[in-house]
């Protein structure tokens, strides 16, 4: 006899996650996906961060965020955000490129489980595990740990 699936609270089985689609199925179809374990993700985000070119990283950060946001977190100009992301600039003193390159890795791990226009609203909203600044305004102060533990806490509710 095979050992027993570990099951969360719910009744499914741990790691696993069932939802309905909205595209047509046959009746009580249900599809069940694999999700990937958060260390798994913590690792596949930090190898896309660090072999990223800097333009990429920016772009998709303007992207899902917007300029502003951006611009906020790396604690320059908007402007100087829009020479990054058209490649006119070089890339920025490492203090600056440290706190785009660590958004852009929290933003891989949320966006694996939540939508873009979720993951933006984390990064703008007052959060109160961070003395209730926005992730966006803890980076740019350089509070990197207690963004990344803010975030993993987000992903495990």
């Amino acid at each position: 006899m095979p050992p027993p699936v570990p099951t969360t609270p719910g009744g499914s089985p741990a790691g696993i996650a069932t939802t309905l689609r909205d595209a047509p199925h046959e009746a009580g179809m249900i599809l069940v996906i694999m999700t990937t374990s958060p260390l798994i993700q913590a690792r596949t985000a930090h190898h896309r961060t660090t072999t990223s070119d800097w333009r990429t990283v920016t772009n998709t950060l303007v992207e899902t965020l917007g300029t502003s946001l951006v611009a906020l977190i790396a604690d320059v100009a908007p402007e100087t955000v829009g020479r990054w992301s058209r490649g006119a600039s070089a890339n920025p003193r490492a203090v600056k490129e440290r706190r785009i390159r660590e958004a852009f890795r929290i933003y891989l791990e949320l966006v694996a489980t939540d939508s873009p226009h979720t993951v933006r609203a984390w990064f703008m909203g007052a959060n109160p595990e961070l003395g209730d600044d926005s992730p966006a305004e803890a980076l740019a102060a350089d509070r990197f740990k207690e963004v990344f533990a803010a975030a993993r806490s987000f992903q495990d509710q």
